[in-house]
């Protein structure tokens, strides 16, 4: 077994083996010497230079005092007047430069000092170079793509986020003292973080609380202002005093003398040299000290939510729970946030910037909402337990992979937050609490028939969009449709294969007793689309992408005074005879779409019966399924509360649904056996016992 030594210099001594396995130190003497001369060498300006070169370096008083003021004022009259470059060739002395400027010599001595390591240090800077390592950690290596080059933008993003990686490992400590816990979500925020960064996009991430949102981006902050010191950043919280504890922790950060000294030249700091009442270091606002001398605005300003945001420039926008119980309890502060929002902080951002939001939902009717629906969002959605685990509720020890983060937010602590939230549930309006904030899926319980509840168990965790993993036996393909000239135009895809359903026996007078075969059909999610509006044209890319990709030929178009030139265009004539497509028109009207037996609520029926199977294997499938439960949970059968929206990918979804009932009733026609179950003296004898169906399996009438 090979020697352990003790790692104090100067310190020979073997550690024992009683000693622990990680340890360092023989003994605690040497772990306290050790400790001081690391507090020592923190204290020194700058730990690459080595001091013997260095004159002995003065203890710096009070900046705000006015003996600094006065030494300060000596070294720019010492400058200015060519004494300190004469005291330098040896033409004067310290004692004639304090009579020529009436100063005490004690005085000069010490400005003469801090001139002197001034200029080593200018001397030293001007060869420095950041080594390969950091330039690598902050991916200053890498050549910034064009944000128009999606690929470029998705590839550097990757990578970036990978050194990143090596960067907060490298500097950042968690409060337990060991490196911070990053999970394979936690890598899928950075990747879009970063191509968010390189592109100038939006970037909505919403998970549970405590899962680690803030810190991770306070770090990717602070890797943003070592590799550009003239970053201009907004950090926008629901209230001032977290913004404060936010941008205090960013100055605290970008204060260790580690991360300095590996970034700047010995003579360059992140903060400034001067504190007080006109230094740019406060705790809402700080300007490093090493940017270039002219950028307007600061490098990091703090913000609560509402405050004034005019003549405020940003390269990078951070929105950090700015939703909360205060912005949400009322519709009228709601409509404030969201307006607020587009007046004031949007108008911030330009081409190039950046804009990260991160939070947890906090209403059905919140501004995150309205960002899913926002096709400019990237938008990520993670939920605490996995909303396709079907396990015990109540084995705690079971529920492990299907946490997202087990190490700290256990299955045990969630079911505890469960269990709170039920029972302070005293009402419809306190409902769902828990699976909006923990599972980031909401719902305006009491008014709406679509709950996440009953949704869930059709999430089908073993297939993506496509026609992948649906039986292709007696399959069928139909599509919804929801034009649009100018807003967003929606459309669904749904496959059908029957199901048997129950076996009824009916009782009919003189035929004994006769059983019934039920038939249902079982709607699978296929695939879903939500695009800008193009009218005629788009909607024929879209149907002609989906003929050949699924091959669908039937749609259902909602079809009314405004978008009733879709059936009749000549195009759309050209499109559906030259490929024998059926296109149905469904008008949609108040009596309806609010219809309690056909309506688009009368669809939880589907749900409750378990016809309706989800795509849930992959992130693409995960996000649009999100987009459509989203809209069903939101939807409520009372016209004067569904408010307006930009996407109708819920119309799309149920206009399909007349045309699968037909099928349904033709799947009954066509596949119903009746048979007699009575006994023989019953009286009742069939003229053809062998028929099972008059309209399959057969090609010639039974009675020849």
């Amino acid at each position: 077994m090979a020697r352990r030594m003790c790692a104090r210099p100067g310190c020979n001594q073997e550690i024992p083996d009683t000693k622990r396995s990680d340890a360092r130190y023989h003994s605690k003497t040497c772990q306290q010497s050790a400790a001081k001369a690391r507090g020592r060498a923190r204290k020194r300006y700058d730990a690459s230079i080595d001091t013997a070169t260095l004159p002995s370096a003065p203890t710096y008083d009070d900046p705000s005092s006015s003996a600094h003021r006065t030494r300060e004022a000596l070294k720019s009259e010492l400058l200015s007047t060519g004494l300190w470059d004469a005291f330098k060739e040896g033409r004067v002395t310290q004692a004639e430069i304090a009579r020529l400027v009436d100063r005490r010599e004690s005085m000069v001595k010490r400005a003469i000092d801090e001139l002197r390591a001034d200029t080593i240090r200018d001397k030293i800077a001007q060869g420095w170079e950041m080594d390969d390592e950091m330039r690598s950690m902050l991916a200053l290596d890498l050549v910034m793509p064009d944000r128009l080059n999606t690929k470029a933008c998705r590839a550097w993003a990757v990578e970036a986020a990978r050194r990143f990686l090596r960067f907060e490992e490298e500097f950042f400590i968690a409060p337990n003292g060991k490196p911070w816990i990053r999970k394979k979500f936690h890598a899928k925020w950075l990747i879009e973080i970063m191509f968010a960064f390189a592109t100038g996009g939006y970037l909505q991430i919403l998970s549970p609380p405590r899962h680690g949102k803030s810190e991770l981006l306070t770090h990717f902050v602070v890797w943003v202002i070592c590799r550009n010191p003239d970053i201009r950043i907004l950090w926008v919280g629901p209230n001032e005093d977290l913004v404060k504890e936010r941008v205090t922790k960013m100055e605290e950060l970008l204060e260790m003398d580690h991360l300095r000294s590996r970034c700047l030249p010995p003579n360059k700091s992140f903060a400034p040299p001067k504190r007080g009442p006109g230094a740019v270091w406060t705790a809402m606002t700080f300007k490093v000290n090493c940017r270039t001398p002219g950028i307007a605005g600061n490098t990091v300003t703090g913000l609560g939510r509402g405050s004034k945001m005019l003549s405020r420039n940003a390269d990078l926008i951070v929105t950090d729970d700015i939703e909360d119980h205060q912005s949400t309890e009322t519709p009228s502060a709601r409509k404030s946030t969201r307006r607020w929002v587009s007046t004031q902080l949007d108008s911030r951002k330009e081409e190039h910037t950046a804009w990260v939001n991160i939070g947890s939902r906090q209403h059905p009717d919140d501004w995150y909402g309205y960002n899913i629906e926002d096709p400019n969002y990237r938008v990520i959605v993670d939920a605490a337990h996995s909303l396709t685990c079907h396990k015990d509720e109540y084995d705690v020890d079971i529920h492990t992979d299907c946490m997202l983060f087990p190490e700290l937010r256990t299955y045990r602590w969630l079911l505890s937050k469960k269990v709170g939230a039920d029972a302070r549930t005293s009402d419809d309006t306190d409902e769902g609490i828990y699976d909006m904030v923990y599972q980031n899926q909401p719902s305006a319980s009491g008014l709406t028939f679509y709950t996440t509840a009953l949704i869930k168990p059709s999430y089908n965790a073993w297939r993506s969009l496509g026609l992948d993993g649906i039986p292709s036996r007696d399959r069928r393909l139909v599509g919804g449709f929801d034009p649009g000239a100018t807003r967003y135009q929606a459309a669904f895809l749904w496959a059908t294969t029957p199901v048997e359903g129950r076996t009824l026996e009916v009782e009919v007078e003189g035929m004994g007793v006769l059983a019934v075969q039920e038939w249902q059909l079982k709607r699978w999610m296929v695939d879903l689309d939500n695009r800008v509006g193009g009218g005629i044209d788009k909607a024929l890319d879209l149907w002609e992408e989906w003929r050949v990709r699924y091959g669908v030929l039937h749609w259902v178009i909602e079809d009314n005074a405004l978008q009733s030139a879709f059936l009749t265009d000549p195009r759309v004539k050209l499109w559906k005879a030259t490929h024998g497509a059926i296109l149905e028109g469904s008008e949609t009207q108040g009596s309806n779409k609010y219809d309690s037996q056909f309506g688009l609520g009368a669809m939880a029926r589907l749900w409750t019966r378990e016809l309706v199977d989800l795509p849930y294997g992959d992130e693409e499938s995960r996000i649009k399924v999100g987009e459509y439960v989203n809209q069903l949970t939101k939807y409520v059968e009372i016209p004067k509360r569904e408010r307006k929206r930009t996407k109708d990918i819920h119309m799309a979804s149920w206009f399909p649904q007349k045309v699968i009932r037909r099928w349904e009733r033709e799947e009954q026609l066509n596949a119903t056996r009746v048979a007699a179950t009575g006994d023989s003296t019953s009286g009742y004898t069939p003229s053809y016992p062998n028929l099972g169906s008059m309209t399959t399996g057969i090609n010639q009438a039974p009675w020849r």
